[in-house]
């Protein structure tokens, strides 16, 4: 199987709209998952270009990056080569839950830095996160989970 990669695997959890819509959550979202800030000038009612919609993406995409690398860094996970499938799966869950969110999975982040990896998939499943997205949760955990053989 093609391992999809980081961006097209978070667009197709994240799904698209090219116009504001309320989340699961109530929150006023558009494109692929972006939460709408008070920078955002995109206003309801209106559409908006997959060009333009990409761009907000590839800001959100470089800000969870800089998240997930700020929780690996407080949580001594060392990412090397080998680990950079355990990164991205650190980026999506930035990117999906912020990084405040991530940060509160301590046990997960725990055994991730003691490369504990059937653990750590444990810990994924075993949170609110997994009840609201399990489709999502259970694939990100098989990622992790497929690191401890690796």
């Amino acid at each position: 199987v093609m391992q999809k990669n980081l961006e097209e695997r978070i667009k197709e959890h994240e799904g698209f709209r090219s116009f504001v819509y309320k989340d699961s959550l109530g929150k006023a979202t558009i494109g692929w998952g972006h939460l709408l800030t008070e920078e955002d000038d995109y206003e309801e009612g209106n559409e908006y270009s997959v060009d333009q919609l990409e761009a907000t993406f590839q800001i959100d995409l470089e800000n969870a990056k800089q998240g997930a690398m700020r929780i690996a860094e407080d949580n001594h996970i060392y990412i090397n080569e080998h680990r950079t499938v355990v990164f991205e799966v650190l980026i999506e869950m930035v990117f999906q839950l912020g990084a405040s969110g991530v940060g509160k999975f301590k046990k997960f982040l725990l055994n991730l830095s003691k490369h504990q990896h059937d653990s750590a998939a444990d810990e994924m499943l075993d949170s609110r996160w997994s009840m609201q997205t399990p489709h999502r949760a259970e694939e990100l955990s098989l990622i992790i989970r497929a690191q401890a053989d690796a």
